[in-house]
């Protein structure tokens, strides 16, 4: 059985008070992350911001296998924040353009609501050209009829690792988690919001493609919200690239699980504070 159709979806549970010693040790490196920031000269800031970015870019699209060029990132990365684009060598593609254009919307205006026009529009961003002549998938509208399957292994003998909920009902669900996610309870911690967030909207998987990428850049926009800080210092997306084959177990083993979502969270969390770790090692570099 998978999560969603426990019958009591989505109404996750949890055990705060394992959490609560993870909690703490985030909160504390982001304190000291952004107090080393807030020090720091502007250039500075700048520097770590453009590496933050950069990196996000490149591995949230290198979790899904896809390999974006490097100096292509940075020239796109450097124009979206104004900086000087003097000596570099390659110029941004559409495809950078338009992914850092998106990693920039989902955490610049981060008390914006998130609506459903803004999500599809994020997933149309991942496909600036269209969908291409091999593919054939939605572009900027939820995903069609067929089951929607995360597959691997070989075509005559695919293994299924989940199968998302129906598509009929599926604007019903996604309604359902942006109204959760632009009110959350009084008294959710802004962090596991953050991870439940990655859980839910990537378990309803709305898209024929791009799933990913706009679930991980949700949770950004969760996290900006989190800290009340727009500008990034750190990317959770290359700690989640470290971590690659353990994202997807964790993803899988909380799908097909019951609505007690204490590891995935306890996984998440300890992403963030090796996200968070790796950020702060950068901000010393610069700063040396």
């Amino acid at each position: 059985m998978y999560i969603w159709q426990q019958p009591n979806w989505p109404h996750f549970f949890w055990d705060e008070t394992a959490l609560r010693p993870q909690l703490d040790t985030v909160r504390l490196l982001q304190g000291r992350l952004l107090g080393r920031t807030e020090l720091a000269p502007k250039q500075a800031d700048l520097d770590v911001e453009m590496d933050a970015l950069i990196q996000n870019a490149i591995r949230t699209s290198e979790i899904e296998g896809e390999h974006l060029d490097v100096g292509s990132v940075r020239s796109s990365v450097a124009r979206q924040l104004g900086l000087e684009r003097a000596g570099m060598a390659e110029r941004g593609t559409p495809e950078s353009d338009s992914l850092v254009t998106l990693l920039l919307e989902a955490t610049h205006e981060p008390d914006k609501p998130l609506t459903s026009q803004q999500l599809c529009h994020w997933q149309a961003r991942l496909f600036p050209e269209g969908p291409g002549l091999l593919t054939k998938i939605r572009v900027g509208d939820w995903r069609g009829n067929q089951p929607m399957q995360v597959v691997s292994g070989r075509i005559d003998r695919p293994k299924v690792h989940f199968e998302a909920p129906p598509r009929e009902g599926l604007e019903a669900q996604v309604n359902d988690f942006l109204a959760w996610f632009n009110a959350p309870p009084a008294g959710l911690d802004s962090l596991l919001r953050a991870g439940i967030a990655h859980l839910w909207l990537i378990t309803l998987h709305p898209f024929d493609d791009g799933n990913g990428r706009t679930t991980r850049a949700v949770t950004d926009r969760a996290l900006a919200q989190a800290e009340r800080q727009s500008i990034r210092f750190y990317s959770l997306s290359a700690a989640i690239m470290a971590r690659r084959n353990a994202y997807y177990e964790q993803l899988e083993q909380a799908q097909s699980g019951d609505l007690d979502i204490t590891p995935w969270l306890v996984w998440f969390l300890g992403t963030l504070e090796e996200a968070l770790q790796q950020a702060l090692l950068r901000v010393e570099r610069v700063l040396a």
